[in-house]
This record gives C-alpha cells, sequence and structure tokens, in this order.
C-alpha cells in the first residue's frame, strides 16, 4: 500500500466515523423530540411530517453554513483525482 492510498483510507475512515456520529446524534434528538410529541399527544403520523419538515429545515440551513466548505472540498478532492491520474502516468 503506498502513501496515497493510505492517506485517502485515512480520509475515508475519518469521513466514516464523523458521519456516524452525526447520525447517532441525529437519531438521538429524533427519539428525544418525538418522545416529547408522544407525551403531548400528537399521533405518528403528525409526528412523521413534523420530523420531515425538520430535516429539510435541517439539510436546508446546512447546506446555506457549509456550502462553501463543501465545494472547496469537492475541488479539492478531484484536484487529488486528478493529481494522482497525471503522476501515475511517470
Amino acid at each position: 500500500m503506498n502513501s496515497t492510498e493510505q492517506v485517502l483510507d485515512s480520509l475515508a475512515d475519518g469521513l466514516q466515523r464523523l458521519w456516524d456520529g452525526a447520525a447517532a446524534a441525529l437519531f438521538a434528538v429524533e427519539y428525544w423530540l418525538r418522545d416529547i410529541m408522544t407525551d403531548m399527544g400528537i399521533g405518528f403520523q403528525v409526528q412523521t411530517l413534523v420530523m420531515i419538515a425538520a430535516v429539510l429545515l435541517l439539510a436546508l440551513g446546512a447546506l446555506r453554513i457549509a456550502g462553501g466548505i463543501v465545494r472547496l472540498l469537492l475541488a479539492v478532492g478531484l484536484l487529488a483525482i486528478v493529481a494522482q491520474a497525471l503522476l501515475a502516468r511517470y
């Protein structure tokens, strides 16, 4: 395994851990909100609609806040792929 593969594997592992942590946090918030809505007497179908609306708002907010970071990461990733393709010829 060369150094490029090690770096990419480490990056993928870090992103996977970040994703797992974010998903665990979102599930905890979902269960907490559903518990509160159940205590308030809100039905399951209405809870689902509220949760869908909350997720959409959260996703839109995250894209607005981190949109520049995501574009930068995509650009760096594409540049790394191009650099590797060019260097593989030599």
